[in-house]
C-alpha cells in the first residue's frame, strides 16, 4: 500500500530544507559579492551600532530582493532539481515507480511546495517592499535608519501638465529644497519656471486639494503679486498667490499637484514596487493619466506572478518525469533532464523580464508583457505532460 501521507510530509520536508538552503545561501553569496565594495561606506557613518545593524538589513533584503524577483523562477527549478537528485541517488524514486505510482500522485506534493513557497514570497514582494519604496534607490552609503535626506527624481504631473524637481527631500518632514516647477503654457504669462528656497507637502484636507507651499518664492517676483492662476478652460486654481489667499505670506506660493514626496524618491519604482491597493487608486488620479500602460503592467504582472513563478516547477517535473517513466533511467539521461528543464525555464525568465517587455513597451500593450510568455511557454509544458501520460 502507498504511504501517502508520509511521502507528502517527507518531500514536502526536503523540499522546504532545500529552498531555505537556496535563498539564504544566494542572500550570503550575493551579500559576501556586493559588501567587497559597499560594506565599509555604510558603515563608516556616526550612527548606533542598532542604526548600521537595520540599515545594513534593511539594504540587503532589497539589494538581494532584486535578484531574486527576477530569477525566482530559476531558484523554483532549482528546489525541484535538488529534491528529485536526493530521491534519485537514494533509489527512493524507483521503490516508488515499484508501487505503481502515477506521474500526477508523484509530483502533487512538490507542486504544493511551489504554491506555497510563492504565496510567501508574494507576501514579502506585497507586504515589506513598499514600505521600502523611498529606499529603493538610495545609494549603498546613505542606506541607515538614520537618513533623512533623499535625492529625488523630475516628475511630471499629467493632469496639470507641470513639473516638480528639487535637491533634497526630507521625507518625515515633506520638505523639498530648492524646489523648481516648470509651468505648461497656459500658466505661464509670468515665467516658465517657479523657484523657491523649499517646499513644504500638504495633503488634501477640508476641501483644499493636495500640494506644495512653496517658501521663499525667488522668481519670477511678478507672480506673487498677481491673482491666482486657473488651468485653461477650468475654473480650478492650480497656483494660489498671496493677492487671493490671505494665509500666504507675500513670498510663498502654494501650487496643486497630486505629485507626493513618495513619488519624488521612488520614480519609476514607485509604479513597479508600490502597494496594489495604491496602483489600483491611481488608475482614477489624473495625475497618472498618462501612466496607464505602466500601472496596467505592474498590476497584471504582479497578480500574475504567484501563478507565472510557478511554471519552471512543471517544466522540470514534466522533463523529469517524462524521463523516468519511459525507462530513461541512467544517470545520464537524468542529468539530460534536468539540463532540458534548466535551459527552458532560462529561455522562460529571459522572455518574461527582457524579451515580452521590450515588445510590449514598442506597443505600448501590458498584455504582451504579461501573458506572452506564458502563451509560448505554457504550451510546451502542456505538450511535455501529454507526452509523460501518454507513455505511461
Amino acid at each position: 500500500m502507498f504511504p501517502a501521507r508520509i511521502y507528502d510530509k517527507y518531500v514536502f520536508k526536503k523540499s522546504t530544507t532545500y529552498f531555505v538552503s537556496i535563498v539564504v545561501g544566494a542572500f550570503f553569496l550575493l551579500v559576501m559579492v556586493d559588501s567587497v565594495t559597499n560594506l565599509g561606506n555604510m558603515t563608516s557613518g556616526e550612527f548606533p551600532l542598532s542604526e548600521k545593524v537595520k540599515g545594513l538589513l534593511a539594504y540587503y533584503s532589497i539589494f538581494v530582493f532584486r535578484y531574486l524577483d527576477a530569477f525566482f523562477p530559476v531558484v523554483l527549478l532549482a528546489v525541484v532539481i535538488a529534491t528529485f537528485s536526493m530521491m534519485w541517488a537514494r533509489n527512493e524514486i524507483i521503490a516508488l515507480m515499484a508501487m505503481g505510482i502515477s506521474p500526477a500522485r508523484f509530483s502533487a506534493p512538490l507542486i504544493v511546495s511551489g504554491i506555497v513557497f510563492s504565496l510567501l514570497f508574494t507576501a514579502f514582494r506585497e507586504l515589506y517592499i513598499p514600505t521600502q519604496l523611498e529606499r529603493m534607490t538610495l545609494r549603498a552609503k546613505d542606506f541607515m535608519s538614520g537618513v533623512g535626506e533623499f535625492d529625488v527624481y523630475r516628475i511630471l504631473d499629467d493632469d496639470v501638465q507641470l513639473t516638480l524637481d528639487g535637491d533634497k527631500l526630507l521625507l518625515l518632514e515633506g520638505v523639498l529644497f530648492r524646489p523648481k516647477i516648470t509651468l505648461p503654457q497656459d500658466l505661464n504669462q509670468y515665467g516658465v519656471v517657479i523657484t523657491a528656497e523649499s517646499a513644504l507637502y500638504r495633503p488634501a484636507e477640508n476641501g483644499r486639494s493636495a500640494g506644495w507651499l512653496l517658501r521663499g518664492v525667488s522668481s519670477p517676483a511678478e507672480i506673487l503679486k498677481s491673482s491666482s492662476l486657473a488651468k485653461a478652460g477650468e475654473e480650478r486654481i492650480i497656483v494660489y498667490t498671496p493677492v487671493d489667499d490671505p494665509n500666504l505670506e507675500s513670498d510663498q506660493l502654494f501650487v496643486t499637484t497630486n505629485i507626493t514626496p513618495r513619488h519624488m524618491i521612488a520614480g519609476a519604482n514607485w509604479y513597479r514596487f508600490e502597494s496594489l491597493p495604491e496602483l489600483f487608486a491611481a488608475f482614477d488620479d489624473p495625475a497618472h493619466s498618462n501612466h496607464v500602460y505602466d500601472l496596467a503592467n505592474s498590476i497584471y504582472t504582479r497578480i500574475l506572478r504567484p501563478f507565472s513563478d510557478l511554471l519552471p516547477i512543471f517544466i522540470g517535473i514534466a522533463f523529469f518525469s517524462l524521463g523516468i517513466f519511459k525507462g530513461r533511467t541512467s544517470p545520464k539521461e537524468i542529468t539530460g533532464s534536468f539540463f532540458y528543464a534548466t535551459l527552458v525555464t532560462i529561455l522562460y525568465v529571459a522572455t518574461a523580464q527582457y524579451l515580452a517587455p521590450a515588445v510590449a513597451e514598442t506597443y505600448r500593450s501590458a498584455a504582451i508583457a504579461v501573458w506572452g510568455p506564458l502563451v509560448i511557454f505554457l504550451p510546451i509544458t502542456v505538450n511535455l505532460y501529454g507526452e509523460v501520460f501518454r507513455k505511461r
